[in-house]
């Protein structure tokens, strides 16, 4: 087994918690991304996918916006600058990406909310959500 098919099968055993307010857990499959970005001072999150680009309300958890063109056929996509033009509702806006050819995002939102996750040692792994006034953490023992 592979150093990758081992880490994948132990996240995929780790207990989901419940999630801290005002968070509220949402699951989309998005085919084919390559990088995600916050729409700066909104709750959006832009993807970027081989096929074009999506648009997500992080409050609500629904797609608000979707553009089919592919990051090779427009130019709204910097894949050297890490950066890629919004749709719909921040099409004003130059969005800086994370993703397979790197960067990085933001550790806290504008109304101090934030996520860390780190692990701890081989086999255990953490998670901390703080919201104002608020901090849980969660460890988890990765099962062999």
């Amino acid at each position: 087994m592979s150093h990758t098919t081992e880490l994948n099968d132990r996240l995929r055993r780790i207990k989901i918690e419940r999630v801290l307010p005002p968070w509220q857990r949402t699951v989309h499959a998005v085919g084919g991304l390559t990088e995600v970005g916050y729409v700066p001072a909104t709750d959006l999150l832009l993807t970027v996918t081989s096929t074009g680009r999506g648009l997500f309300d992080c409050i609500s958890g629904q797609r608000v916006s979707r553009d089919y063109t592919p990051p090779e056929d427009g130019d709204w996509y910097d894949e050297t600058g890490l950066s890629a033009q919004g749709i719909g509702p921040a099409e004003a806006h130059l969005v800086r990406l994370a993703g397979l050819h790197g960067g990085g995002l933001p550790e806290i939102a504008a109304q101090a909310h934030d996520l860390d996750a780190r692990v701890l040692s081989g086999e255990r792994f953490e998670h901390e959500m703080r919201a104002v006034g608020a901090a849980v953490v969660h460890e988890y023992d990765f099962v062999g």
